[in-house]
């Protein structure tokens, strides 16, 4: 599995046999390169064949939002890191974690610089000045407070558009955002269900022929690839708008928070 032999997963969990304990495998690829191996079989038995420190990630994709409580099988994610040794990007949130901001004393200090480029600014509870960014779509006044933390918004057809035809030029933001130190948070006005099934929305455009498929696949790699962005699907504008105020002001929680995770919990 990857892991040090001597903390191997199955000294953890015991081996449990299993009614169909076959599989077939199936190699393609280009000819003079390492053939690509696709497996077709119950997980654990296809996992107990592969060979020790052989593996470089694991990327788990179950059916989420099936209702199903994985924890009862795996139990908690970030002990299970700890067991298997792997450490996760994330803080887990522990206890009464806050993102709550005193608005009043907020309103007083900080502006919210929004881009000349931005087409429909939200509307915030904190003052506002356009500014010309170099970066995202928002930024706070005092980018100390914020830890450098810049604000990308995304519509979903907009988001969908970014991450197909112009996934090149927005790499090339991420990195220039990078190299200045500037970590960004891409915020969607739309849940991730729906922009999981964006081909069935109406408002996004019927001629972008990427697939969901295609497009959280580039979402994956730059998460996976670059450690200073997040993404983070919300509900609506409104909502947006109150979760960007609360990223800004929120003690740099967007450098060590899990922000999509914390939004589904109703932390954030």
């Amino acid at each position: 599995m990857g892991c040090d032999p001597e903390l191997q997963y199955r000294k953890i969990y015991p081996r449990i046999p299993l009614p169909f304990q076959k599989a077939d495998r199936v190699s393609f690829g280009h000819p003079n390169l390492e053939p690509n191996r696709l497996f077709w079989g119950d997980n654990l038995h296809v996992m107990r064949m592969l060979p020790s420190n052989s593996i470089d990630l694991i990327y788990i994709d179950p059916p989420f939002f099936s209702g199903t409580n994985y924890n009862v099988l795996f139990g908690d994610y970030y002990e299970l890191c700890e067991k298997i040794g792997l450490v996760p990007k994330f803080q887990k949130i522990k206890g009464e974690y806050s993102f709550e901001l005193d608005k009043e004393s907020a309103k007083s200090k900080f502006k919210i610089y929004v881009d000349t480029r931005e087409q429909k600014p939200l509307k915030f509870n904190i003052k506002t000045e356009i500014k010309n960014l170099k970066f995202g779509d928002y930024a706070l006044s005092h980018p100390s407070d914020s830890q450098e933390c810049h604000i990308e918004r995304k519509s979903a057809s907009d988001f969908v558009g970014t991450l197909s035809g112009g996934f090149k030029r927005f790499v090339n933001e991420i990195e220039r955002a990078g190299e200045a130190g500037v970590s960004l948070v891409v915020v969607v006005e739309e849940n991730l269900n729906k922009c999981r099934s964006f081909n069935y929305l109406p408002q996004v455009s019927k001629k972008i022929k990427a697939t969901p498929e295609y497009v959280f696949h580039n979402v994956r790699y730059l998460i996976q690839a670059y450690p200073h962005i997040q993404f983070l699907f919300v509900n609506s504008r409104e909502d947006a708008s109150r979760v960007i105020e609360k990223i800004f002001l929120g003690n740099a929680s967007h450098k060590h928070i899990d922000l999509q995770f914390a939004y589904d919990n109703k932390v954030l």
